[in-house]
């Protein structure tokens, strides 16, 4: 039992190396593609870099299914869609049943529309 916590330990600490690598500076890269949304930032473990996802305005104009666990920014990630509807003037339709994403909306449609 003790090797398992060991185990663990070890790949706890190993995590905790990452993340500081990660901090440390990193390039960012944001190409401009025409007729693209913006999905977020990922990270290039290859090239040492974060690079923007993107997704064809094409595409986007489908369905789409954001799966992830509690606490991985799913919603953050239909509010970064939404903000970009926003300024290209497309209309978006929103059911929230916590809230806060309604309340961030508000926030930015506020800033935006003043």
């Amino acid at each position: 039992m003790r090797e398992k916590k060991k185990k663990d330990l070890d790949l706890f600490s190993h995590s905790s190396e990452i993340q500081t690598e990660l901090v440390s500076d990193p390039e960012w890269e944001n190409e401009e593609i025409p007729n693209t949304l913006n999905l977020g930032w990922i990270w290039n473990e290859e090239k040492k870099k974060f690079k923007m996802a993107k997704i064809a305005q094409e595409d986007r104009l489908t369905h789409f299914y954001i799966v992830g666990a509690t606490g991985t920014g799913k919603t953050k990630l239909i509010e970064f869609l939404i903000q970009q509807d926003i300024a290209d003037g497309n209309g978006f339709a929103v059911i929230d049943p916590h809230g806060d994403l309604i309340e961030n909306i508000k926030g930015f449609l506020a800033y935006r529309y003043r």
